[in-house]
């Protein structure tokens, strides 16, 4: 691209459910996890060469958020799903985004409390039509 320049433009917020084990977790029942609920149950995660942002996000958060135990990395989205819905008392934060196309039955996504998102954007080319930006970002165009 000459100039190498890009636009874009933020893609909203996302919001971030935690992912337990359907049968195992006393939160799995709950209509929203509070941070204490999952204090200490162990944390998985995809691999960092999976997410490295991600990665990044949930392990700079702080400790006293609620956060259980570091447990081992577990591969991709999918592994840690099969691993929390195989019983083995761990927990993940994901959005609905990483879920789409999962079909897991023996996991339940639960809200946190207070509530967390995580902010996406839209990177695009300067020659991206603007309407079709502001499509893939979740806002009105204003020329239109």
């Amino acid at each position: 691209m000459p100039g190498g320049h890009l636009g874009g433009a933020p893609g909203g917020g996302h919001p971030v459910g935690q992912v337990l084990g359907e049968f195992e977790h006393p939160a799995a029942g709950l209509a929203v996890v509070r941070p204490a609920e999952l204090a200490r149950v162990a944390l998985r995660l995809p691999t960092r060469e999976e997410d490295p942002a991600w990665q990044d996000a949930v392990t700079s958060a702080p400790h006293g958020a609620g956060r259980g135990p570091a447990g081992r990395s577990g591969g991709s989205v999918l592994t840690v799903l099969i691993e929390i819905g195989g019983g083995h008392g761990a927990w993940t934060p994901l959005t609905a985004e990483q879920l789409s196309g999962f079909a897991a039955r023996r996991v339940r996504v639960v809200p946190l409390d207070p509530a967390l998102s995580v902010d996406g954007h839209v990177v695009a080319s300067p020659w991206t039509p603007p309407d079709c930006v502001s499509s893939f970002a979740g806002t009105p165009d204003p020329e239109l």
